[in-house]
């Protein structure tokens, strides 16, 4: 869905569209690609946007207006403009709608250059470090004669999420050419899963963890890359991991994260006393058949303090917090989920910040988090995935692409909170961002103290008092009696 946000700057109005089922999906790929945002190019600071595609979006900065002094120039034909606007590193993102300009010859036909960075065509190669996976993926897009290295200018590396894009220049007699391919999709890990999700042993007890690797290509089988992950535990004083099999050390429950490719899962691991009965043996269930079972669930909440520091003990009415959670997929197809967070206090229920749309593969793990400000008493944080909210405690299933989950139990997760101290101050200013399709919308709200008075309105008994005075009536004939 898409809507108009108008914003006031001076004596004129600026429209853009949003895409908010993208808001989320920018942020996360920004960070994968570690792509500042916004960024000066050109002299010009512009923001990233997520340009659609036909089957993914791509990340474009700026918007075609702001292209100029490139060759060839900006143009407009057939209702479509030359370029979208720039790649990161200030080459022109060619529009794959744009009709292109030369048909005469085929790609195993054209003198391809090499090198065109050394030869004045475009920026350097600005990333040489690029991943085995992305030029997998490239080659596999492009013909065969452009599977060389030097000879393709990448603008933007292709991920699970969004589609890359490459430029490479031929000479013909007629001058130098040069041709884009925009719709390049990534071919490598999409996903970690970490098996099972959850286990639980009594103290110096163990558990053996795996960490499965699945790829976008779907002629990749999944892989088990559980020896050369990175393993961890946040609380080491419960548990430590080695190669995925975890220890335990003290009752208590702790998270065990697996890392791979860039990837990341996460398992709750839950240790208990010899005293406490052995839990039962799970039950290995079938795998589900395509797209018929599958489940969204909140793996985790957590409450961070200000600087995103785990935060303990009592909080503060009027101060700001972070609130993080984890949520994750056990779909074995691709979609789009909606995360949700709501801060619960005794009168009512309302939402932190936004709904946040993100797309998650088949096993995929995603972190959220929101700001929130403690209100006095006491309360508690409620993390969502794929429900609708309509008002106090109510929430409607949703359907992820269609399918309804196998359960909806564990699509919220609560956190119940301390009662909040009185603040010792006014309360701190508390500032809320949103990504947009072209510019970050931004929100600032500042509290203030004021007194208000509200007007009661009753009935006063009033002592009634006979009057000294008797009343005395004259009867006066009225010219219609005559």
């Amino acid at each position: 869905m898409k809507r108009f946000i108008t914003l006031l700057s001076l004596v004129f109005f600026t429209f853009f569209i949003v895409n908010t089922a993208f808001a989320g999906l920018l942020e996360d790929t920004l960070q994968q690609l570690h792509y500042e945002n916004p960024r000066v190019i050109h002299g010009k600071t512009l923001y990233a946007r997520l340009a659609e595609g036909t089957d993914r979006p791509r990340v474009v900065y700026g918007t075609p207006n702001d292209v100029s002094g490139v060759n060839p120039p900006q143009s407009l034909k057939n209702g479509q403009y030359r370029y979208l606007g720039y790649a990161y590193d200030g080459e022109p993102f060619t529009n794959s709608n744009f009709p292109n300009d030369d048909l005469k010859t085929n790609y195993d036909q054209r003198n391809w250059i090499s090198e065109p960075w050394n030869n004045g065509l475009c920026n350097n190669q600005w990333n040489e470090d690029f991943s085995e996976d992305v030029w997998n993926s490239i080659f596999a897009a492009l013909p065969p004669s452009l599977h060389d290295r030097d000879k393709v200018k990448i603008l933007v590396p292709p991920t699970p999420t969004t589609m890359g894009s490459v430029r490479a220049w031929h000479q013909r007699p007629d001058g130098i050419w040069y041709e884009t391919f925009n719709s390049i999709q990534y071919l490598g890990p999409a996903s970690l899963e970490v098996v099972p999700d959850e286990a639980t042993v009594k103290v110096g007890g163990t558990h053996q963890y795996h960490a499965i690797l699945h790829y976008s290509d779907p002629n990749m089988k999944p892989q088990d890359v559980t020896n050369t992950a990175e393993w961890s535990t946040n609380v080491p004083e419960i548990s430590k991991v080695n190669k995925g099999l975890a220890t335990g050390l003290a009752k208590g429950t702790a998270t065990i994260t697996a890392k791979h490719s860039g990837l990341t899962d996460r398992a709750l691991f839950r240790v208990i006393n010899d005293s406490e009965p052995e839990p039962p043996s799970p039950e290995k269930p079938e795998p589900p058949k395509q797209g018929e079972e599958g489940n969204l669930y909140v793996l985790s909440i957590e409450l961070l303090d200000a600087n995103g520091s785990p935060f303990y003990g009592t909080l503060t009415a009027g101060q700001n917090y972070k609130v993080k959670a984890t949520y994750k997929s056990k779909f074995d197809i691709s979609g789009w989920a909606r995360l949700g967070m709501f801060y619960k206090t005794s009168s009512d229920v309302r939402k932190v910040g936004d709904y946040v749309h993100v797309q998650m593969s088949p096993g995929d793990t995603t972190e959220k988090t929101w700001e929130f400000n403690a209100a006095p008493g006491n309360g508690s944080l409620i993390a969502t995935i794929q429900l609708d909210w309509r008002s106090g405690e109510a929430f409607n299933p949703l359907q992820f692409e269609g399918k309804t989950e196998t359960t909806y139990d564990d699509n919220k997760m609560s956190l119940s909170l301390g009662g909040s101290d009185s603040p010792t101050g006014p309360p701190s200013t508390r500032v809320y961002e949103r990504t947009g399709y072209y510019h970050p919308v931004r929100t600032v709200a500042v509290p203030v103290y004021r007194k208000e008075y509200e007007t009661i309105i009753e009935y006063v008994k009033v002592p009634f008092v006979p009057a000294k005075y008797k009343v005395k009536t004259i009867l006066i004939p009225h010219k219609d009696d005559e």
